[in-house]
């Protein structure tokens, strides 16, 4: 089989793999209109980094690493145009979604995710997809102890806000 081929393959596992998890860091990372350009730049920088996974790490850890790694980047780029357009005396105000009735658990997590700091939203999100300890270690580059430390503070500050505990 030639390379070509044996990439496409492997690229096509790893999106028929991951899609769920790929889709999820978009939709947290970005806003609502900016989720599937997330979503294709994820893609687009795994198809351009396969040459570069040299099986050191599982596909998957590696797949995390991408994407954590691509999803940082795009936010802060968004952070940078958003402070630029908040400058420009020309530029119009996005318009702020009225929010109705109870939350869902649903929207209340994503409310609390929304709320964390990129780093943190990242472990989170590596968290609540039962990914280990070790992986999440690999993943971020961070000591296992470290992440058992700042998974409790974030559990906790989720109790806080929504239990009253």
């Amino acid at each position: 089989m030639d390379l070509a081929r044996c990439r496409e393959e492997l690229f096509n596992r790893i999106i028929e793999e991951n899609e769920k998890r790929l889709a999820a860091i978009a939709r947290f990372y970005a806003d609502r209109l900016s989720q599937d350009d997330l979503y294709q730049e994820i893609l687009l920088q795994i198809w351009l980094s396969l040459d570069g996974f040299g099986e050191r790490c599982k596909l998957n850890t590696w797949v995390y690493r991408v994407a954590i790694n691509t999803a940082l980047y795009f936010s802060r780029e968004a952070a940078a145009r958003r402070e630029r357009s908040e400058n420009d005396p020309d530029a119009t105000e996005e318009s702020q979604a009225v929010k109705l009735g109870p939350l869902s658990e649903v929207q209340i997590l994503e409310d609390f995710i929304d709320s964390l700091g990129d780093a943190d939203r990242g472990l989170f999100l590596l968290y609540l997809e039962n990914v280990s300890y070790e992986e999440i270690s690999d993943v971020l580059d961070m000591d296992e102890a470290v992440i058992r430390a700042k998974i409790s503070r974030i559990r906790k500050k989720y109790i806080e806000r929504y239990l009253g505990s």
